[in-house]
């Protein structure tokens, strides 16, 4: 195949341009992929959607991948256009990728006119192990049958052909494991399981994905296997689990009562976001250096990010055992199962961050109004007012310029 149905590369070499196809053969759009190693840029840059172009509707590769599709009946679903030329070059040539947006029903419905059986390879870290658990719910609704290759930390399949060859790589795809296997392995290494309370958080962290499979035999066995990895009675699991389902069906059917679970702050969905994209911690942590976290959430979940990045320490199991909230414990799991954040997570901590600066310099703004009106019974002096308006008039200017991009 020629390598331009793929990508073009810029002259200097660190941009690439990748024609998409669609279902017809035609090029409708175009993903660029940057090769510098900026975190504060994004990866992907998608053309804007259009009425031929519906990135949600679309997987990159597809298209190329029609004949191996149809030869072999099964797919590898990766997490970048990178990542498919990688597993096509080891010789898996039935490989696709969402288009900068995580596996979506349009997506699964395009897929399963193709095949119903397939391998989902994304990055071993926080934001794939999320990816993975969303895409596997949305599979399951469709009658896909997935497996899940595991990768080595820190590693794409990129990197591990460039790095360790493909040999390493075909080895790995050759030796995948079930979906509910990897699910059930990675949230028990997360929770504490010698407690009821860790066990507990096992179940909920789980049921999401229980719940979206549609067949009956399938939903039983995975009950079975998780009574017996965690110890508790079957019967007591299928109890929680219908109360579970009733409570989300009464939420979705009342969504205007609130709960009575404590609010997640502007701050912690930040913390929470970035524990799911660790690529964004360090850039996070630049722009929030100087502010003072109020919600005390967000204040031992940076904390524990700050000793992860000390430690060289990625997985979202590192993570959470350094964090002794349950309830934190919690959120973080919650999040990663329902994929809330795997959507435009560039954009969702982008706008976050506006927000607590743009509170933050109101609350310091505030601050030195309230000053200034004590300045004369406090004896202020003309250098300290100069200086206070100064300030003031600088913060006043910050906000404007935030809500402005906002």
């Amino acid at each position: 195949m020629n390598r331009d149905c793929f990508l073009k590369r810029t002259q200097d070499g660190v941009f690439f341009q990748f024609p998409i196809f669609s279902n017809q053969g035609d090029v409708v759009a175009f993903s660029g992929r940057t090769m510098k190693n900026d975190k504060k840029s994004p990866k992907y840059i998608n053309s804007p959607e259009t009425k031929l172009y519906k990135k949600s509707d679309l997987l990159y590769g597809i298209w190329q991948s029609r004949e191996g599709l149809r030869k072999s009946k099964e797919f590898y679903l990766c997490e970048g256009n990178v990542d498919v030329l990688a597993l096509y070059q080891t010789g898996f040539v039935s490989a696709m990728a969402p288009l900068g947006t995580a596996f979506t029903e349009g997506q699964a419905k395009l897929l399963k006119r193709y095949s119903s059986k397939g391998y989902v390879i994304f990055d071993n870290d926080a934001a794939g192990i999320a990816a993975t658990f969303k895409t596997a719910m949305i599979a399951e609704r469709h009658g896909i049958q997935l497996q899940v290759v595991k990768l080595p930390e820190k590693s794409d399949p990129a990197e591990i052909i460039e790095k360790e060859g493909p040999e390493t790589l075909k080895n790995l795809v050759k030796r995948p494991v079930q979906v509910f296997e990897f699910l059930l392995d990675f949230t028990m290494a997360s929770c504490n399981t010698s407690t009821p309370e860790g066990k507990e958080q096992v179940v909920k962290g789980l049921f999401p994905y229980i719940e979206s499979i549609t067949s009956e035999v399938k939903k039983d066995a995975c009950l079975g296997m998780l009574s017996e990895t965690l110890g508790v009675n079957n019967k007591a699991l299928i109890v929680e689990m219908n109360r579970h389902t009733m409570n989300t069906r009464n939420v979705k059917e009342k969504p205007s009562v609130k709960t009575q679970s404590k609010k997640i702050t502007d701050e912690f969905f930040l913390l929470l976001a970035v524990s799911l994209h660790r690529d964004f911690f360090q850039y996070v942590k630049e722009q929030i250096g100087e502010f003072d976290f109020q919600d005390e959430r967000a204040i031992i979940l940076y904390n524990a990010l700050i000793e992860c990045n000390k430690n060289n320490e990625s997985s979202t199991e590192q993570l959470l055992s350094r964090i002794d909230d349950d309830t934190i414990k919690k959120d973080l799991l919650e999040k990663m199962t329902t994929g809330e954040i795997d959507d435009n997570a560039e954009v969702l901590i982008n706008n976050t961050l506006q927000l607590i600066k743009i509170r933050h310099f109101e609350s310091r703004s505030l601050d030195i109004s309230r000053l200034l009106n004590r300045a004369e019974k406090e004896n202020m002096s003309w250098d300290m007012i100069h200086e206070l308006i100064h300030e003031k008039k600088s913060l006043d200017q910050e906000i404007e310029d935030l809500k402005v991009r906002e």
